[in-house]
Parts: structure tokens; sequence; C-alpha cells
């Protein structure tokens, strides 16, 4: 089939501290339950992108519809890097963990309005893997859209570093090196490109 599944992202609150339960298009909206439930049926699965706050209402309606495999995107938006945030984001990772048809796509690490570094992120991406070891599971591999071919902790890139620790594969659609074979390639201007090498100078492997 070329149709696998359904991306659908509920009704969120915009902070921890904001509910929404009970509201149209809500995980608890009977409306938009007769839809999830309809997955199932039609032997789609369900790709959700939620804030960490809304984990385990996700992991309750998963245990209730064990025949709608479900996919969680971008680690479930660890946001808030405080104890109490990531906290918050634990008990929830750990809750959907316990259910067997959930998988995890290790994506979008990031803090919004925040520079990506890999040393910000590092840790959270570690305790996703370990979380989901925990509960028996195994991570499969790595996908990225572009590897920018950053340094790790050491010598070796961030990329080489998982692949040693956690002995999963990598893969990348493009490199680094290959965006800028590309601004090289198709612009006359040097701004993008020098932007471009200016950043592997500072964060990149040599």
């Amino acid at each position: 089939p070329l149709v696998r599944g359904i991306r659908s992202k509920p009704v969120t609150g915009q902070t921890p501290d904001e509910s929404v339960a009970g509201q149209r298009r809500s995980m608890q909206d009977p409306k938009w339950l007769d839809g999830y439930r309809r997955l199932g049926e039609l032997g789609l699965s369900w790709d959700l992108r939620v804030p960490y706050w809304h984990l385990e209402e996700v992991a309750k309606v998963a245990a209730d519809h064990p025949d709608v495999p479900v996919v969680l995107n971008h680690t479930g938006f660890p946001w808030i890097r405080t104890e109490q945030g990531l906290a918050g984001w634990r008990s929830g990772m750990r809750a959907l963990a316990r259910i067997p048809h959930v998988w995890l796509k290790l994506s979008c690490v990031c803090v919004p309005g925040e520079l990506w570094s890999y040393d910000m992120h590092r840790d959270v991406i570690r305790e996703a893997i370990d979380i989901i070891a925990a509960a028996g599971g195994n991570p499969a591999g790595v996908l990225l859209a572009l590897d920018r071919q950053e340094r790790g902790t050491g010598e070796q890139s961030a990329v080489q570093e998982v692949q040693a620790q956690f002995k999963i594969p990598v893969f990348s659609i493009i490199r680094l090196e290959d965006l800028i074979d590309h601004l090289k390639n198709n612009y006359k201007s040097d701004t993008w490109l020098d932007s471009v090498l200016a950043y592997r100078d500072r964060y990149g492997v040599s």
C-alpha cells in the first residue's frame, strides 16, 4: 500500500500547566478517539508529535488500542531542560516504552530558540536510548537529513561516537561536505559558503 500510516497532532497545551483535556481534537475527544480506532480497522499506524507533558496521555491511548502501531516523533520534545522538565519527560517516555507497539524516532532533539549543539543534547539522546533498552527495546539505527560532521566529546565526530558506543548504523541523506561542494559549484555569492565553512572550522572534525 502507498499509505502506511497517518501523522496527526492532537490539540496540545502550550505549557505543562495548560490542560486541554476534553477539548475538541484532544486525546479525550470522543470523535477524535473514534477516528483513532479507525486506524486499527484500516491497518494504519499513528505518527504523532506532542510535547513531553502529553506523553502519558499518549501512553493511555496506545495501551487502550493495541492494534494501532504508534510512532512517537521528535524524541517526545524534551523542550524544558530543568530538573522538573526532564523528570516529566522521563516519566512519559518510560510509560510509552512499556507498550510493545510503540516506536520512537530520535529526531528533532532541540530547545526552541537555542542554537543546536551536540553538547547540549548528547545526554538526552543517550538517556532516551537507555529508557528504550531498560524496557527491552533495541535501537535499530539512526537516519540524519544532514550529518553536520560535528566533533563529539573527543577527536571523533558525534556520529562516529554513536556508532561506536551503541553499535548501531547511522545513515545520512547528505553530509556537510556535500553541502559545501554544492555551494561551491552552484552559487556565485560566497556569503552562504563562508558561513558554512566558518561553522565547520568551529564545530567540525578535522
